[in-house]
């Protein structure tokens, strides 16, 4: 079995949905296809310590990684060779790394209190590097190249262009944490970051006012946030183990969450077209789901599934173990503790781990009040 040796740290997901890349604890990048969970050719190996960061080039032709070594390398997809030298220059973990829409620069966020910009093409840094106050946790580009976010141990988030190298503007203030995680919605009119503080918020990308309330449900740090393409969703992970989706719209919290991993959920994306999530986790596994395209859809499906008995895709699993069926108070079947660990959950399309899976069919399950009237005569 193939899988990760040890925590899964961040994941992202091709341009076409085809494939996944993480990174890992174990010091590995791996490639997986996303239709069968098979890894695609060797673990991309070079780094010497935790690989915090990979990313996908527009067109995928390349992934970016950042790791504790405090270097950035540059693979090839397709022979997964590395391309050039480590980029070096950071004096502290790498944190973050991501690509620019054209796919000509690369930024990253190190524990140096800096952020770099990049040449994809010669590995070079182009200027001086931009001068944060603390440690940098996360960093991303606007759509249109012309400014990054970044997240920061001293509890802000700021705006920086990218031609004069300079901040925008003040902080963005609200976080009683470190912010581990931004993100900017597609049209980069807002910005989306996750704290420690357990909350996630969003802000007004031209005035830094935060949009309403922040949004609250997680009971543990928020280690990871991400924009749906069409910005109508955000998706979060946590170290209380979950996965959740909220309304961009209203700041509601979409459904139950998303519940499997055994340990603090490190890294998750949105596919390009919306309908799947991916997850990496301290549990050393990569999980995927499967989710409506919008919020409305989402929110039916959630109703739909209340009242309507489709056993292989509405049980869910309670605390102490018993599976549930809609419309069921009491639980009709009991998975033991060594079981569930790795139980592949009725919204998951696909579970890597080294250690396997396990899967429950209720293809020719009945139950309810009639059960008896499927037995023969």
């Amino acid at each position: 079995l193939q899988g990760h040796d040890h925590y899964v740290t961040c994941v992202g997901f091709s341009a076409d949905g085809a494939r996944i890349v993480s990174g890992s604890a174990d010091k590995t990048i791996r490639l997986w296809d996303t239709a069968t969970g098979a890894q695609i050719g060797d673990p991309l190996q070079g780094h010497g310590r935790w690989v915090s960061s990979v990313a996908f080039s527009p067109h995928s032709t390349k992934i970016v990684s950042g790791s504790r070594d405090k270097t950035i390398r540059l693979w090839d997809t397709a022979t997964g060779a590395q391309i050039g030298h480590p980029l070096q220059g950071h004096d502290h973990w790498v944190n973050s790394v991501a690509f620019s829409a054209d796919g000509t620069r690369i930024v990253s966020g190190s524990g140096d209190k800096t952020i770099r910009l990049w040449d994809t093409a010669t590995g070079d840094q182009i200027g001086d590097p931009l001068q944060a106050n603390d440690w940098v946790y996360s960093v991303a580009f606007s759509t249109d190249c012309t400014r990054i976010v970044s997240g920061s141990s001293d509890k802000t988030i700021r705006l920086w262009d990218t031609a004069a190298g300079a901040q925008i503007g003040d902080p963005l203030q609200g976080h009683d944490s470190y912010v581990d995680s931004v993100a900017f919605s597609a049209d980069g009119t807002r910005i989306v970051s996750g704290s420690r503080d357990k909350t996630i918020r969003l802000w007004e990308t031209a005035t830094g006012a935060q949009i309403g309330d922040p949004l609250q449900g997680h009971d543990n740090s928020v280690n990871s946030v991400a924009f749906s393409a069409d910005g109508t969703r955000i998706v979060s992970g946590s170290y209380d183990k979950t996965i959740r989706l909220w309304d961009t719209a209203t700041g509601g919290q979409i459904g139950d969450p998303l519940q499997g991993h055994d340990d603090c959920v490190n890294s998750v994306a949105f596919s390009a077209d919306g309908t799947r999530i991916v997850s990496g986790s301290g549990d050393n596994t990569i999980r995927l789901w499967h989710v409506a395209m919008d919020v409305q859809t989402q929110q039916s499906l959630q109703d739909t599934l209340s009242h309507v008995h489709s056993p292989n895709t509405s049980w869910k699993l309670s605390e102490d173990g018993w599976i549930h069926f809609p419309d069921q108070f009491h639980g009709v079947f009991w998975i033991p503790q060594q079981y569930r660990v790795l139980l592949w959950r009725s919204q998951n399309t696909c579970i890597i781990s080294k250690s396997g899976y396990n899967k429950i069919s209720f293809s020719e399950c009945v139950y309810g009040e009639n059960w008896m009237k499927c037995v023969a005569t």
